[in-house]
């Protein structure tokens, strides 16, 4: 099963909605950073969001883990940590996917109830064949699609055992295995969350100091190369005593990798460039991207401030900026709608503020230079 375009409308925050498409739109020389799904349609193996502080990176994952969340996991939405003040009554959440030689589109429109929970107050699945689909620009057209099932048509046994929050999608997501793995929680919270041993490959990348590490639910082992002795520390918060940040974080998301790259699953990260040098930032991109390694089209999504990670990025389709205007809404723009050259670095573009909103104001920072001078 692959996610195609997820599409917010009516949300708080992003003036002009909020929409990521996962497909390639620029010509696709070879496979290499994307997969082919049917015919001439791509996915991307990468998707990076960058933007400065404050625009909404966090924001944009947590509303691609939301409808993945119901679409790939089938969650309700008492289930989900819904972004609130994002998410409105009357907020519509478009999903475009692929599974089992269909395309799909579920439409639903998000409200509150009551007690203020949110609930699906309408919900509409259409459904057309691969087959029918020509063109990339025909991959979204669902004028001539078949009506697969309308929640406000639902009556009966059906009805009576359908929750508010449950969604109606189950049904035509059958027999997906593709999974969600979410390390958004990791920016603010860096803990060590493998089980039993870790492997000495992915360690020593990070630490090449380390013999061996295991973690239980009570402990964490380290023994070292250079000593004999086996440290033993709490299995939460104690692994910041034997191991650095940026091994705790490494070896999570190596293993979040490994497993979304196993059954070509979908990766989320915020703020990638934390705690890491960003070569090896670049190693775990370059595993997506490499099709030896990611034979079942697994995608990393993930936001950045750092403008020199996206010049690892070979293509323009899937970078996605933020900005943010002086209403303080923002706004998400794909690179390559901006941008049509591609002998410029990336980092160049974004850090010369040519994309409106993607540098700090020359006002904002005179002001602060300002405050230091009238104080020293």
């Amino acid at each position: 099963m692959k996610i195609l375009k997820i599409d917010y409308r009516n949300i708080g925050l992003f003036s002009n909605g909020f929409s990521i498409d996962f497909t390639a739109v620029d010509r696709v020389v070879d496979d290499e950073h994307v997969f082919n799904v049917f015919n001439r349609i791509y996915t991307q193996n990468l998707i990076g969001i960058i933007g400065i502080n404050a625009t909404g990176k966090s924001t944009a994952l947590k509303l691609i883990r939301m409808a993945m969340d119901i679409v790939l996991l089938n969650k309700g939405l008492n289930d989900i940590d819904i972004p609130k003040g994002i998410i409105v009554d009357g907020t519509i959440l478009e999903v475009v996917y692929f599974h089992s030689d269909k395309i799909y589109k579920i439409e639903s429109t998000i409200g509150t109830s009551l007690n203020q929970e949110f609930i699906f107050k309408s919900e509409v699945v259409s459904s057309k064949l691969k087959s029918s689909v020509g063109s990339k620009k025909a991959l979204f057209d669902f004028s001539d699609a078949v009506l697969e099932l309308n929640r406000d048509g639902l009556s009966g046994e059906g009805s009576s055992f359908l929750k508010d929050q449950d969604s109606i999608i189950t049904p035509f997501t059958k027999g997906n295995t593709t999974r969600l793995y979410d390390m958004i929680f990791d920016t603010n919270f860096n803990f060590l969350k493998i089980n039993g041993s870790a492997h000495l490959e992915c360690i020593n990348l990070f630490d090449d100091s380390i013999e061996s590490l295991t973690r239980n639910d009570k402990e964490i082992k380290v023994r070292f190369k250079s000593d004999d002795v086996a440290y033993e520390s709490d299995s939460l918060i104690g692994s910041h005593s034997l191991l650095s940040s940026g091994t705790i974080k490494g070896v999570n998301l190596l293993d979040q990798a490994k497993r979304a790259l196993e059954n070509g699953g979908y990766l989320v990260i915020d703020e990638i460039e934390n705690h890491m040098h960003k070569k090896l930032v670049q190693t775990i991109m370059n595993f997506f991207t490499d099709e030896s390694i990611n034979k079942n089209g697994a995608t990393m999504i993930f936001t950045t401030h750092y403008a020199e990670i996206i010049d690892y990025i070979n293509r323009k389709d899937n970078i996605y900026v933020l900005v943010r205007n002086n209403q303080h809404v923002s706004d998400i723009k794909r690179y390559s709608d901006l941008i049509s050259r591609n002998d410029i670095k990336k980092s160049e573009i974004y850090l010369s503020n040519y994309i409106d909103g993607t540098a700090p104001s020359y006002e904002s920072i005179k002001r602060v230079r300002d405050y230091f001078v009238d104080r020293s």
